[in-house]
This record gives C-alpha cells, structure tokens and sequence, in this order.
C-alpha cells in the first residue's frame, strides 16, 4: 500500500513525523520505507560535505531532514503506529491510548529491549 503511494508521488523515502513529546521537529529516522534509487544515494553522499548546518546532535535524522527540506523532495509521512517511540507511554499518554492497539513497528529509543531490567521494559511489560 504504501510503496504504491510512494510510487505515485515519485517519493523515495517514507517515515513518521516525529512525536510531540520529542524535542526534534522533523521526521525520525528509525524507521524508514526506502525505494532505492541511485541518483539520490548519490546526491545524499555528496550533499553529506555540502549541509552543514543541520543539528549535528540529531546525527543522520538530522541530516537527512535538513536535506529532504533543502532539496524539496518527495516523501511520504507514514502514521505513527509505524514507529512508536518507547517513550509514547510515559510522555503522551493520549497519543498512546490512541495508537497501542495498532502498533506495527514499537521503536525502542535509548533504553534497548536486550538490557533486561530497564524501567522502559518493565513499563512495556506492565502495559501489556
């Protein structure tokens, strides 16, 4: 469904707008719908030394936010249920009322789901 649309749109790139409760503006980059494409991968490699004044704290999501905004370029915002944040139940506890039983992809944010006893994990556990 989605890669049809992001066909439609000559889009290469899907993802979800941040959520409310983050500090970062933009799209986040955990979870992204690629369609390749070899004049992009080599415009992003070499605009990597041109962009420099993106938020260098946000690494690659800022980056690449910063580039899809400058070269104004197709992209297709996916619904959250396509990455939750980890910290959605503890933050914005209206958005995750309306997205835990749709969840299709939960995005695991600093806290990873290998360290056993993490409070996140715990919470996620007890919520289930």
């Amino acid at each position: 469904k989605y890669v049809t649309k992001m066909q439609d749109k000559n889009s290469h790139i899907a993802w979800v707008r941040d959520q409310p409760q983050t500090e970062f503006p933009g799209f986040n980059c955990g979870v992204m719908l690629v369609r390749p494409d070899t004049r992009l991968f080599d415009s992003l490699v070499k605009e990597r030394l041109e962009i420099t004044n993106y938020n260098h704290h946000w690494a690659e999501q800022g980056y690449m936010n910063e580039y899809f905004v400058r070269n104004r370029a197709e992209v297709l915002e996916l619904p959250p249920k396509f990455n939750a944040l980890a910290n959605i139940p503890t933050e914005n506890s209206t958005l995750w009322r309306d997205l835990k039983q749709d969840i299709r992809i939960f995005h695991f944010t600093v806290v990873k789901p290998f360290i056993f006893f993490s409070p996140v994990v715990c919470y996620v556990k007890k919520l289930a």
